[in-house]
């Protein structure tokens, strides 16, 4: 909505998913998205919902996508990679600022290890993976978001976009493994010193 203010242009917002994720449609078109799509597809795989995000952009094409840098379930931070790469586009990941050019382009902050941020100026169309403290959290109107779900998406179904959902299937989720459990040093100040220096002793000196 911020990019719409300074460069003007319409906004779309994209889902993929069964009908339940509707309700992230309905909150976009309450905080201003001019209409909004859902892929009607049953699929956790990164990479087939790449290749239908993707393939609905080269049917109805768009100067910037963005996403977000990962999703709170699998938390594969695939998605958007893949649909730059399937579009052969510029991308950035982890965007904490977007700023327009006067030459047409944009210039880009993102995150790098140990804190540090890189600039870029990209080249339009292009994807970015987008951080989710960009910019101050906001939450539609009780009022907007009713007349919201009074205009249901439009909804696709995957197989128009001639997409062949990859076959994968989830074998396990499980917690990652304790190879150590902590132990507690009772007694007084002396007695867990002497203690603490016993352990550190055996664990320098095998």
């Amino acid at each position: 909505m911020r990019l719409k203010k300074l460069m003007g242009g319409r906004v779309r917002a994209l889902t993929v998913g069964p009908l339940r994720c509707s309700e992230v449609l309905y909150q976009a078109i309450a905080k201003g998205a001019d209409d909004a799509i859902r892929i009607d597809a049953g699929t956790d795989d990164p990479l087939t919902v790449a290749r239908l995000i993707a393939a609905y952009v080269r049917a109805n094409p768009f100067d910037l996508v963005m996403t977000g840098v990962e999703s709170c379930d699998e938390m594969a931070s695939a998605v958007a990679p893949a649909v730059a790469a399937l579009l052969d586009r510029p991308f950035a990941t982890s965007v904490t600022a977007i700023s327009p050019r006067d030459d047409g382009r944009l210039t880009v902050d993102k995150e790098l290890g140990g804190g540090h941020l890189q600039r870029l100026a990209l080249r339009l169309p292009a994807v970015l993976a987008v951080q989710s403290g960009i910019c101050r959290l906001t939450y539609a109107p009780t009022a907007k978001v009713l007349q919201a779900r009074r205009m249901p998406p439009r909804s696709l179904q995957a197989s128009s976009l001639g997409v062949e959902p990859a076959r994968t299937a989830l074998l396990e989720i499980r917690p990652p493994a304790r190879e150590r459990t902590a132990e507690m040093l009772a007694g007084g100040p002396a007695e867990v010193a002497t203690a603490l220096m016993d352990r550190i002793e055996r664990a320098l000196h095998g």
